[in-house]
């Protein structure tokens, strides 16, 4: 994808055409003439909800969850999500075959600890005594065991005499749980917990961004079988240490080790590279001396609440003047359509990836 257009005035009439003729191929519109008077109600009826949450709902601060809005990761807006009429239509749309569902993974886990404890026979086991070391380190087995199996004796999770693996009644694991570890409430949640994946668990635990960057740079992502890398870095030039150039030195370094270490375990075929995205005259000047290292430009935020890349269009258009005028080429690799808005300035930013040409759009 690319695009010849430098000047703000044609980009402008550019973008007025490209919005235009694209609105004008939506269902909504080519269908327009057949809708029902129900579905045009139906229709404001659903834009007038989404105007009203996006006010009611997605513009304030809850003592849990800062800052949220409407495309924010489900796990963490659940809580909120649930209470919107938004939610409470679509729940009751008609949503035809839901063709690729894991068993295991669609029962509710209260609903099934709930059967579970009206079930005597249900049974729990856990491989070493649960303390306050091992209470979030230790997962539960669940079995349902014959009456003549059944060990009425058999000592507490929590007990530090507790055999290892062995059976317990749901009910009696429950009631014997020790206060220290919250009682019959804190097994409860307990085993809710080991049974579903918290927002901390999705979000934080396996997907924070230094976690990410180690796995991918590291030897973990070539075992992985990640051939090639392009890590996305935000400077906040007021906080940070080091400097770009600095941060680019210690990248490379990172990427060189990795190469050496697989070339003498015979391996450097199985890595082809990484390379890092960056801002404007920091951008061109790194691009310069890490020609290898640098592969395009990009925008990272909150497409709901920063401002869109209209805002940054005259900027961008002369970045293509500074890298032409320094004898380069940074693509641009932009974000778009990360939103749920229709027609809102976020919504937008898609036709203004498309005029500034980027290689490559993110999320959509």
């Amino acid at each position: 994808m690319s695009s010849s257009i430098t000047e703000l005035a044609e980009y402008q009439a550019k973008r007025k055409e490209l919005i235009s003729r694209d609105r004008s191929l939506r269902l909504d519109v080519l269908d327009q003439d057949n809708l029902s008077t129900l579905e045009i109600q139906a229709d404001h009826l659903i834009r007038s909800i989404r105007a009203a949450e996006a006010e009611s709902v997605w513009s304030v601060d809850y003592p849990s969850i800062p800052h949220p809005f409407p495309g924010m990761e489900f796990l963490t807006g659940r809580s909120i999500i649930v209470q919107t009429e938004i939610y409470k239509i679509l729940c009751k749309m008609p949503k035809g075959a839901l063709l690729h569902a894991h068993l295991d993974a669609t029962v509710n886990a209260s609903f099934l600890y709930d059967l579970g404890l009206q079930e005597p026979s249900m049974h729990v086991q856990v491989p070493k005594a649960i303390n306050a070391q091992t209470l979030n380190t230790v997962l539960p087995k669940f079995k349902a065991l014959p009456a003549e199996l059944h060990n009425n004796e058999a000592l507490s999770l929590t007990s530090p005499s507790y055999i290892p693996d062995s059976w317990l009644s749901l009910t009696q694991a429950g009631e014997q749980f020790d206060s220290e570890s919250g009682g019959p409430d804190g097994f409860n949640q307990w085993v809710l917990g080991c049974l579903t994946i918290n927002p901390a668990e999705a979000y934080g635990t396996y997907n924070t961004v230094t976690k990410v960057v180690i796995k991918v740079i590291g030897a973990n992502s070539i075992e992985d079988g990640i051939l090639y890398v392009e890590p996305r870095v935000n400077f906040w030039i007021k906080t940070m240490n080091v400097t770009h150039r600095e941060l680019l030195m210690i990248f490379e370094s990172i990427l060189e080790e990795t190469i050496v270490d697989l070339k003498a375990r015979g391996r450097e075929d199985e890595f082809v590279g990484a390379k890092l995205d960056w801002y404007f005259e920091d951008c061109i000047a790194l691009k310069k001396e890490f020609p290898h290292l640098i592969v395009g430009f990009n925008l990272v935020g909150n497409e709901n609440v920063l401002y869109p890349l209209s805002h940054y269009t005259e900027k961008l258009l002369n970045f293509r003047h500074m890298q032409k005028d320094a004898s380069v080429d940074i693509p641009f690799i932009l974000h778009a359509r990360e939103t749920l808005g229709d027609g809102s300035e976020a919504d937008m930013n898609l036709y203004d990836t498309i005029l500034l040409g980027t290689k490559r759009i993110g999320h959509g």
